[in-house]
């Protein structure tokens, strides 16, 4: 999946869309980085603000993708 696919969206829209993109439900993907599925379904609504650098880091590696998927910033990449 490339960066420039999921142009224009929200960190949390991001998360949500590969999330679904690599078939893991909330559940698991919230686990991997200790945090609740409540947590991560707030997160991807932006109903919470967006993570910090270590658990966008946490979470890349959970979801199997590059930083600069999640973030959007190709200079990462």
């Amino acid at each position: 999946m490339s960066v420039d696919e999921l142009a224009g969206l929200s960190i949390g829209s991001r998360l949500q869309t590969i999330r679904m993109r690599k078939g893991k439900t909330r559940a698991v993907v919230a686990g991997l980085v200790g945090r609740t599925d409540e947590w991560l379904k707030a997160v991807e609504r932006g109903r919470l603000q967006e993570p910090r650098w270590p658990m966008l880091v946490q979470l890349a590696s959970a979801l199997g993708v590059h930083i600069a998927e999640i973030t959007g910033d190709t200079s990462a990449a």
